[in-house]
């Protein structure tokens, strides 16, 4: 399942689309960079919850809170990801950027979860394996 970043930013009043870049690109993760810059603990986490006059006005609306947390985490040698290069080369990308998801809906007394990775070049993607 692939679950967009894009649409839960939307949901929360941010604009962001789908994409992907190469590690060395001078534009790689620029929009995720701008929005957690690196560094140790670095993160961002937003919140909503609709009231009643709001859940009431858009009856098929099933969210009613949700929380997102995007984080930096820094990856030593062994950690570190292998990124195909368009030259065809191989190089070490030392840092990840992930996520966290928790919803809650109208007809659920639990809370939800989704986590995963996230990209960015043209615009931010978040993706669930």
């Amino acid at each position: 399942m692939r679950v967009t970043l894009g649409l839960v930013l939307a949901v929360l009043c941010l604009a962001a689309s789908s994409g992907a870049a190469s590690a060395d690109d001078d534009t790689s993760y620029a929009k995720l960079k701008k929005l957690v810059p690196p560094g140790k603990d670095s993160r961002l986490c937003v919140a909503r919850t609709y009231d009643a006059e709001h859940l009431q006005a858009h009856p098929k609306q099933q969210v009613t809170d949700m929380t997102l947390s995007v984080r930096y985490t820094q990856l030593s040698e062994d950690e570190a990801t292998l990124i195909a290069k368009d030259d065809g080369g191989i190089e070490k990308q030392y840092f990840r950027y992930d996520f966290l998801l928790a919803a809650k809906t109208r007809d659920r007394k639990e809370t939800l979860y989704a986590s995963g990775d996230c990209s960015s070049a043209q615009g931010i993607g978040c993706g669930v394996e």
